[in-house]
């Protein structure tokens, strides 16, 4: 449910009841507990060095007093716990820990000591429950086990409604609590349905007492195979005031709702709905974000190549073949995005694979000659762009990395909202921020100060492999030019006399002993990125007797079932590598795992692990 719960402490009565609900909480969720106390910067008047000392020294032993007696209770229950005493803008401080620990869970008291609250939590407090990057809880009365009797969820079919109700879920089946659940009808209009950065739905008049209905069934047949009855309700009005009602009405000691619905689900901010029950509710109110903190797409995002619909063809292959370009992005003049184009999808739609006379091109220039004579000069990027998938760049990058695999391709072009294209997302970049976040996470969990329960990582062994041939060191150069264009994979395995994996061959390596190395070389590219299957005539006359241990890889970069993702990313990412070999205890290959499957992998990890 949880893993790392934050509680504000400002000594005031509703902090305290803050702080038992966040141990509370800790106890079900068996989470790390935290427990943060900002002294605030010294008022104007307070102006000698002596004074700032004693109001300095009466705020520490203030502090530590009430964090010595929250351990204890926190200690009684089992949990792991930090105190933490800080200086500065209360507001800003309670953010910056936030993001800096990670913490998933955010527990205030509804007023406090300080000018950070006031009747309807203050402007400060506002902007707290608004950006804060995780799930905040506001309690405004004193916790009666066990903690919550009555929870009242907003469900409106959004991403984050869903994990209000599955938070929900869980916290009344941990606590035998009676669950509710509210579907709010505001207006006729659809919803929009393209969550992640594409055209908005038409906004058409909407079915939604069906949708409700189809909703809740949904909601009802979960909680039934999780032991729990709810009781499900349908309102027409304003969200944010029929629900606010509703908990009145049903006497609810906590509502629960997601900080962002159906209108923008992956905002930075809590929308409007979130914050009224967040000011309004009389109980107690849950705003859900991920259960981990994630950074938006737009913070790892890299520069994109474009060209615009008149492009040539000929610049084009110049971008992709000369240039290397893995992805071209056709826009407007206003920078939209009108379409992509790959190397694939440029030799595709021109047919010049078939067109080309292998035994004519015996080098890369030669290559790029022939192709830019197959390329009329009077073609241009429409006629070849492809439909473009794009991401919005606030888009959570777990989500994104969801997205990209689903979808079965390595980078997308990034847009703003309104449409307008800011960036490029691939795979190897989410690789990257993967093992840099879960190096961040290691180190934190290595803390001595404070001992973690920590979650299983995933092995090599429970991603997929696939097999490949292995072949042994004398194995001739056309042999494995043979094996290498029948492995889908274009790679191949050499073992030594006692069939431990001793290199990896693979297509570019086939033709850089055919003196054909060059990094920007076409037609290494095209063998690379397509498997092209080369005539061995065309190959006839070079390097007739070389071996397999004069063609492969100098360093062979290998794991074994047992090791980490985590540690297999790493050393991709680390080694710029698309592909590991895979040996079992003995060195014998077992075969290659990739960084799709890495990567799905690790998505798996964290869906299990959130």
């Amino acid at each position: 449910m949880f893993q790392r719960i934050l509680a504000a402490v400002d000594g005031s009565e509703t902090s305290l009841w803050a702080a038992e609900a966040a141990i509370e909480l800790g106890r079900l969720s068996q989470a790390e507990l935290h427990i943060l106390s900002v002294e605030e910067t010294p008022p104007h008047y307070v102006s000698t060095q002596e004074e700032r000392t004693q109001e300095h020294l009466a705020a520490q032993a203030y502090y530590q007093q009430i964090h010595a007696t929250l351990r204890r209770q926190a200690t009684r229950r089992g949990l792991a716990v930090r105190t933490v005493i800080t200086s500065g803008h209360e507001g800003q401080a309670i953010l910056a820990y936030l993001e800096a620990e990670r913490c998933d869970l955010l527990v205030l008291g509804a007023q406090g000591h300080s000018s950070v609250w006031g009747e309807a939590l203050g402007s400060t407090a506002d902007k707290i429950v608004s950006q804060t990057p995780c799930s905040v809880l506001i309690i405004r009365a004193k916790p009666q086990p066990p903690l919550f009797h009555q929870i009242l969820i907003g469900l409106d079919g959004s991403a984050l409604s869903w994990q209000a109700f599955r938070i929900g879920l869980q916290l009344a089946k941990g606590l035998a609590a009676s669950l509710h659940i509210a579907s709010v009808i505001e207006g006729p209009m659809r919803p929009p349905t393209k969550a992640l950065g594409e055209a908005p739905a038409e906004r058409l008049h909407w079915d939604w007492e069906a949708y409700i209905t189809s909703l809740q069934a949904l909601a009802e047949a979960e909680a039934h195979l999780a032991g729990v009855a709810i009781d499900s309700l349908a309102r027409r009005g304003h969200a944010s005031s029929v629900l606010v009602d509703l908990a009145r009405a049903l006497r609810i000691d906590l509502l629960i709702v997601g900080a962002t619905g159906q209108e923008h689900p992956w905002s930075t901010t809590s929308g409007g709905t979130a914050r009224r029950v967040a000011n309004e509710a009389s109980c107690a109110a849950m705003l859900v974000r991920p259960l981990i903190l994630q950074r938006q797409v737009q913070h790892i995002m890299t520069q994109a190549t474009t060209v615009t619909e008149e492009t040539s063809l000929r610049e084009i292959a110049h971008h992709l073949l000369e240039q290397q370009s893995k992805l071209l992005v056709v826009v407007d003049p206003t920078q939209r995005v009108r379409g992509v184009i790959t190397l694939g999808s440029l030799l595709d739609q021109t047919g010049l694979l078939q067109q080309l006379d292998w035994r004519q091109i015996s080098d890369g220039p030669q290559l790029a000659a022939a192709l830019q004579q197959l390329l009329t000069a009077n073609r241009v990027a429409r006629e070849v762009m492809r439909e473009p998938l794009v991401l919005r760049e606030d888009t959570p990058i777990e989500i994104a990395a969801r997205w990209l695999t689903a979808h079965q391709i390595t980078r997308a072009p990034i847009v703003d909202a309104q449409g307008r294209l800011v960036g490029m997302l691939d795979q190897e970049t989410i690789l990257r921020y993967y093992a840099d976040h879960l190096t961040d996470e290691a180190a934190v969990s290595a803390r001595p100060e404070r001992p973690l329960q920590k979650k299983r990582l995933q092995t090599v062994g429970e991603a997929p492999v696939t097999p490949v041939p292995a072949v042994t060191a004398d194995t001739p150069f056309f042999e494995l030019l043979r094996r290498i264009q029948e492995t889908p994979l274009r790679r191949i395995i050499v073992v030594d006399e006692a069939g431990r994996a001793i290199g990896v061959i693979g297509d570019s390596d086939v033709l850089a002993a055919q003196r054909l190395p060059a990094r920007r070389n076409p037609l290494l590219a095209l063998a690379q990125r397509f498997g092209l299957a080369f005539p061995e005539e065309a190959l006839q006359g070079r390097s007739k007797s070389l071996l397999a241990r004069q063609v492969m890889r100098p360093r062979l970069f290998s794991v074994t079932p047992a090791t980490r993702v985590t540690e297999a990313v790493r050393l991709l990412v680390a080694h710029r590598i698309k592909r590991l070999v895979v040996v079992d205890e003995q060195g014998a290959p077992l075969g290659l795992v990739d960084r799709q499957q890495l990567l799905q992998t690790l998505i798996a990890w964290k869906g299990e692990a959130d």
